[in-house]
């Protein structure tokens, strides 16, 4: 699904259902037992509305709203906001280690296992790290 197109979608769970809806794409409106189902058939009638294949549609941002429970909305969007800032700091955590180990090896002349130990990661990892930097 790597080329198709992503839209928004907004599923709202209310009395044992999910209503499916794209603020992207005007009329794409459904429901599902279950929150699988609703996807697929949102997916389905965006395709639908769009004139276009299943395949082509995707979707990107989701939204979780559960009206009697304004809580727990409140609590996964918390929880979404926290993984994308933890994925934020993890991918600037790999790019300072990638910069040490590089300078340590090349800059310093450290040995492997003194690099490892100083960037807190195996020997292993450093060897893997200096691996993919020889390949790029």
């Amino acid at each position: 699904m790597a080329d198709a197109v992503r839209y928004r979608g907004v599923f709202e769970y209310e009395d044992g259902s999910w209503t499916a809806t794209s603020p992207d794409v005007p009329g794409a409106i459904t429901w599902g037992r279950s929150m699988a189902g609703a996807r697929k058939h949102l997916i389905e009638a965006i395709a639908s509305l769009l004139d276009v294949e299943d395949e082509v549609v995707g979707l990107g941002e989701v939204k979780f709203v559960f009206p009697n429970h304004e809580t727990l909305t409140a609590i996964i969007e918390q929880n979404r906001a926290a993984r994308q800032d933890l994925e934020e700091a993890q991918a600037a955590a790999t790019e300072a280690l990638v910069k040490a180990i590089k300078s340590a090896r090349r800059d310093v002349d450290l040995s492997l296992r003194d690099a490892a130990e100083i960037t807190g990661v195996s020997f292993q990892r450093v060897q893997q790290v200096e691996k993919e930097l020889a390949e790029a």
